[in-house]
């Protein structure tokens, strides 16, 4: 698999992992801080490709509604709104 950030998980594969094991604390305040320009960037410039990058992201959301806590709303600085990339995955199924 492509490789991620290097202080961060690897692989999607590390990533689901790392996320699945966040309390619901920890999800909350990294799928918050993961849905920032920034955050996107960063991996962007070290090697990941959208499509990592989404796929990332579409674990964190999954993972808030599969653990039934409230989806982040799109706020100032997000890079996307976590409640329409969950409508859009389940339109897909």
């Amino acid at each position: 698999m492509k490789r991620l950030a290097s202080s961060a998980p690897q692989t999607i594969d590390d990533w689901d992992i790392y996320i699945q094991e966040l309390s619901d604390e920890n999800l909350w305040v990294q799928s918050k801080a993961a849905n920032t320009l920034d955050f996107v960037q960063r991996l962007a410039r070290e090697g990941a490709s959208p499509a990592a990058i989404s796929e990332v992201l579409e674990i964190f959301a999954l993972e808030l509604q599969d653990r039934k806590m409230l989806v982040p709303e799109r706020g100032e600085g997000s890079y996307l709104s976590y409640r329409a990339l969950l409508r859009e995955i389940q339109v897909e199924d």
